[in-house]
């Protein structure tokens, strides 16, 4: 079979037909060869994202260069035929790919934090940016115009909106909630608790080494506010943040990451549960000061599919300068990377 056959056909390994009164979503795996993709497409369907009786069709996305691994993914995936699978495909045609999807999880060159300045003059971050912008590009051509669009990086949230230009901001979310997962493991950890009891906890900002997290808010499903409960003002306030940045800011963690972009997407997909937020990378509005143009971590209430940010929250100056400063950084890597492509 010759580059051109390859690039044009669509390649279907497995088609499980259900009679569901929901036709199958489309869901788009960018990066499909990867750990990150295979472990949230288990995720997906084995936690039920979607509901549990929305049938899933599956289309991995990449390279040409990675055709082959592509395939590998989607034999192995269809080795557990999980009962929502209702298909998995794959191609390096972007025109094939992203046709009429209704979600896109944009993995991309993996990155859920920010670049250092020395970083940004790295082939990395080149590739990065491209890789976002191919993203970009395709779901403008091809894919629905109520897409949902998941992402990793906040720049590459920034980068897709640029080039999906018919595509509302608001149907383009980044990932926040691991860090948020991680806090919740420590503050359990040390209040002797499960992970699952935390609820309000916020990531303001980014993940990574400038996360700054937010527990003044957070309680347990008891009803007991964490600081009551942890009163140890030097370990909330100190080692937490120095715990949390040192985990965030880990690349390596492509199966957290991908169970947290499952879970983001379920929260966002079948609604925050009452009384309780979550924490996503959304296109800021103003709120809490944070100039409009990027994408930023706030707490946000999810219906009907949509967000809604959780206004009224006391903003100490401490944290409005650690906004301020935080905002600067991500607006100057987005506007980097933005006129690298101009």
């Amino acid at each position: 079979m010759n580059l051109k056959d390859l690039l044009e056909e669509e390649k279907r390994v497995v088609i499980n037909p259900l009679q569901d009164e929901n036709p199958p979503l489309l869901v788009v795996i960018t990066e499909g060869s990867t750990t990150l993709a295979r472990a949230l497409i288990y995720r997906i369907l084995i936690d039920e994202t979607f509901g549990p009786n929305q049938s899933i069709h599956f289309i991995l996305y990449d390279s040409l260069n990675f055709l082959a691994f592509l395939e590998s993914t989607a034999i192995e995936i269809t080795a557990c035929a999980p009962n929502l699978l209702e298909g998995i495909s794959y191609s390096a045609d972007s025109s094939i790919a992203f046709k009429d999807a209704d979600v896109v999880f944009s993995i991309g060159r993996a990155r859920g934090y920010e670049f250092t300045k020395n970083e940004r003059r790295e082939s990395f971050f080149e590739e990065y940016i491209h890789v976002a912008k191919i993203h970009g590009e395709a779901i403008e051509r091809f894919s629905k115009k109520d897409v949902k669009i998941i992402t990793l990086g906040y720049t590459a949230a920034r980068i897709i909106l640029q080039f999906a230009k018919s595509i509302p901001p608001e149907n383009i979310t980044a990932l926040s909630l691991l860090t948020l997962k991680i806090t919740a493991a420590l503050i359990a950890a040390k209040a002797n608790r499960h992970p699952s009891e935390v609820i309000n906890l916020i990531t303001w900002g980014v993940n990574g080494e400038n996360s700054l997290p937010d527990y003044r808010y957070a309680k347990f499903r008891d009803g007991k506010f964490v600081e009551e409960e942890i009163k140890n003002d030097v370990w909330l306030k100190k080692n937490l943040i120095k715990g949390v940045r040192s985990a965030s800011g880990r690349s390596w963690y492509s199966r957290s990451s991908a169970y947290a972009l499952a879970d983001h997407c379920k929260l966002l997909w079948n609604d925050t549960p009452k009384g309780e937020w979550t924490c996503m990378a959304i296109y800021s509005d103003n709120s809490y000061g944070v100039p409009t143009g990027i994408f930023f971590s706030f707490p946000v209430y999810c219906q009907n599919r949509k967000y809604k940010i959780v206004q009224g929250l006391d903003v100490s100056e401490n944290l409005k300068k650690y906004m301020k400063e935080t905002a600067r950084i991500i607006n100057e890597e987005s506007s980097i990377a933005l006129n690298a492509h101009r």
